[in-house]
């Protein structure tokens, strides 16, 4: 037997023919290379225990309502147009009910966006929704003459 040894094959083998559900840890039995040096001829391994690793949390999430009445045309990046007040970040799920938020740069990255009103991307740069963007109102991409160059990436990546 070599030290290059694959016990998965071996296990597989077992477990085909023992088809027994044990709850100890495995220990393997490593012979030593024909030209190495031992004090004895093989030697039984202590089952190695991995400490579980937790899952990494959850993003935080917040909720970022759009505050801009009709007939206003709000830029998306004015945090006085949110509620509560600040620019919307990686972990906001985005409201706009009413108004037409304009973003004329980048949003950046975002959760999600549910949008029943009016939401206009004009030469945005790459903007990023994480989950999902819910278009129940109007949604425009560089739809002006002289507009362009907006990225919308939507979902998980």
């Amino acid at each position: 037997m070599s030290a290059l040894f694959d016990p998965s094959a071996v296990l597989s083998s077992m477990k085909a023919l023992f088809p027994l559900r044990v709850n100890c840890p495995a220990r393997l039995v490593i012979s030593p290379l024909a030209n190495s040096i031992a004090e004895s001829e093989s030697r039984i391994t202590d089952p190695v225990r991995v400490p579980a690793v937790p899952n990494p949390a959850a993003p935080v999430t917040s909720r970022s309502a759009w505050l801009a009445p009709e007939p206003v045309i709000e830029i998306w990046d004015d945090p006085d147009n949110w509620s509560p007040a600040g620019v919307p970040d990686a972990g906001s799920d985005v409201t706009i009910a009413t108004g037409d938020a304009v973003a004329s740069a980048s949003i950046g990255t975002v959760n999600s966006i549910t949008d029943s009103s009016d939401l206009d991307f004009e030469s945005a740069g790459t903007n990023t929704v994480t989950t999902s963007l819910d278009d129940a109102g109007h949604l425009h991409v560089d739809a002006s003459g002289g507009e362009g160059g907006t990225i919308l990436n939507i979902g998980r990546r």
